[in-house]
């Protein structure tokens, strides 16, 4: 969390409570002045409302858009490595490689 300055987690408290509570505690013992958010990833439902079940008459509600956007360079998430061949590493994305990654021709059928 410190190696790539990050201070908020979207994670799963269900299933992974016990790695964020020991995240927290690590960080509230060596670290008190290095701030962390926990938040809880959203359940599809929250997400998708309507999932499934959606009419032709429904009212269409689009994302709001953000008010500006910084340089595509911006990383805007981590993804982690397994740490299957060594420690667990952090992998920059930024938003040039989500926008790839929404236009991937297989993602969009």
């Amino acid at each position: 969390m410190q190696k790539t300055s990050c201070h908020r987690l979207i994670t799963t408290q269900v299933t992974l409570r016990s790695l964020t509570d020991a995240i927290q505690a690590e960080l509230a013992a060596n670290h008190p002045e290095f701030e962390l958010t926990v938040d809880e990833m959203p359940s599809l439902d929250e997400v998708y409302p309507k999932l499934g079940q959606e009419k032709a008459g429904d009212p269409f509600e689009p994302y709001p858009q953000e008010a500006t956007w910084g340089p595509v360079t911006d990383i805007v998430m981590y993804l982690h490595s397994s740490g299957s061949s060594g420690f667990p590493k952090a992998i920059p994305q930024s938003r040039l490689t989500l926008t790839h990654w929404a236009a991937f021709r297989k993602f969009n059928k």
